[in-house]
């Protein structure tokens, strides 16, 4: 297992996309109708696919960027979770996506680097 170091800048760049990532979910919500459909799986794939991807590009840290682009819905949705504890509704459901958007952006952490490592030879 090689050690590479990876620089301050991709830990930025892994917040940053995150921060992407949910704007791009909110204004995707915003632009088309969900009314029938839940949104909650297309902001698993993006988990999935920053986190794979920033792990294909530095392996050394596998599961761990899933932290950090998944840091962005963690926020959101703690806020989300707070306001409703705040206004006396015992609301769940944005807790529960939160721990499911991290596990999905650290499996894709994991899958990018074992695919980095099997494959690309790192």
């Amino acid at each position: 297992m090689s050690t590479q170091s990876t620089p301050w800048i991709a830990h930025l760049l892994a917040l940053l996309a995150g921060a992407g990532a949910l704007g791009l979910f909110l204004l995707t919500i915003l632009q088309f109708d969900f009314a029938d459909d839940n949104p909650f799986p297309f902001a698993l794939g993006l988990c999935l696919i920053l986190g794979g991807g920033f792990a294909v590009i530095w392996p050394s840290l596998s599961w761990r960027w899933g932290i950090g682009v998944t840091s962005a819905f963690w926020l959101f949705l703690g806020f989300a979770c707070f306001s409703f504890l705040a206004n006396g509704v015992s609301e769940w459901l944005p807790a529960i996506q939160a721990v499911a958007i991290l596990v999905t952006g650290c499996m894709g952490g994991l899958i990018g680097a074992w695919f980095r490592r099997t494959l690309g030879g790192a």
